[in-house]
């Protein structure tokens, strides 16, 4: 031992270190899980056929705030779980109110990791009050929230498909990020299928 280090109090030393990993990990942990993310999407989808699209690169969400109930509906509440969206094209006729239904028969269908996936469903703002609270009557743990232009346009991302976005389920992974969406129209056993392969790879959410 060195006379320097005879000098110093061991606890400061240790409290330096402890101080010093907690500044390094702010920065390294962010890249650290989109890493895990990435690596577990590569390994999901090598050589196999995928029922649904994914999104290369996946659609980073910008920040927003969406009328929810009593208060609002954020950016920070999308992270930490995966999250399946529809969108509600306005009113929900009988073919809107049958794809919520599917998407909450599809999280059902999960089983016990379905508590690591939130249904959310995005409302036109002219929707019908009522409407609305039949939804929450019929359907529990449901994210209702009202859409905004801006938050909508985020999901418009390709000109490749005639489809509007009330076609499609979409994926957002824990880290709030679009990667994968789902034709309405299909069998949604091919969605529930990648769901839960996923699901069973992913080391987040």
């Amino acid at each position: 031992m060195t006379k320097l280090s005879e000098e110093l109090d061991p606890k400061q030393i240790r409290r330096s270190r402890i101080t010093l990993l907690l500044v390094v990990g702010v920065f390294v942990i962010p890249f650290l899980l989109a890493w895990i993310v990435t690596s577990d999407l590569e390994r999901f989808y090598p050589g196999e056929a995928v029922n649904g699209e994914l999104i290369q690169p996946a659609i980073e969400l910008e920040q927003f705030s969406l009328p929810y109930g009593a208060g609002l509906f954020t950016l920070e509440d999308l992270k930490g779980h995966w999250t399946m969206v529809y969108f509600a094209a306005e009113n929900c006729a009988a073919e809107c109110q049958q794809n919520i239904h599917m998407m909450r028969q599809v999280h059902t269908a999960l089983g016990a990791v379905r508590t690591r996936v939130k249904k959310m469903v995005v409302m036109d703002a002219t929707s019908d009050a009522a409407l609305l609270e039949e939804f929450q009557r019929q359907y529990q743990n449901l994210l209702l929230v009202e859409g905004t232009d801006s938050f909508v346009s985020q999901f418009q991302f390709s000109a490749q498909t005639d489809h509007s976005i009330y076609s499609y389920y979409f994926v957002i992974d824990p880290l709030a990020h679009v990667m994968m969406r789902y034709e309405v129209s299909k069998n949604q056993k091919g969605f529930l299928k990648d769901l839960k392969k996923l699901l069973k790879l992913s080391r987040i959410g």
